[in-house]
């Protein structure tokens, strides 16, 4: 009986390893596909694989076409947040 627990407590323990983030806030990164420079803003894991949102330089009116008109003044920061990316999808920078 003993033995039987010691080895259900050790499959348990076993169980809930969670694995290292491959980056982690701040990181500086880019994106293989299309070469963009940002920085991770945001790190989620809503099922097994982490999600990563990067914070990109530039403002999102310049690639919305709805804010995009003359008359349009927004205070908008001079940078925008893209994503989710895979870990996959990004390469780390310096």
């Amino acid at each position: 009986m003993t033995i039987a627990t010691l080895i259900c407590a050790t499959i348990a323990l076993g169980a809930c390893e969670k694995r290292t983030a491959k980056f982690r806030v701040h990181d500086k990164v880019t994106v293989k596909l299309t070469d963009t420079r940002g920085e991770v803003a945001l790190r989620q894991q809503p099922f097994v694989e982490d999600m990563y949102f990067i914070k990109v330089p530039g403002k999102k009116s310049a690639l919305d076409r709805e804010h995009s008109y003359w008359w349009y003044y927004g205070d908008e920061p001079d940078w925008h947040i893209e994503g989710p990316y895979h870990e996959d999808d990004l390469v780390a920078t310096r």
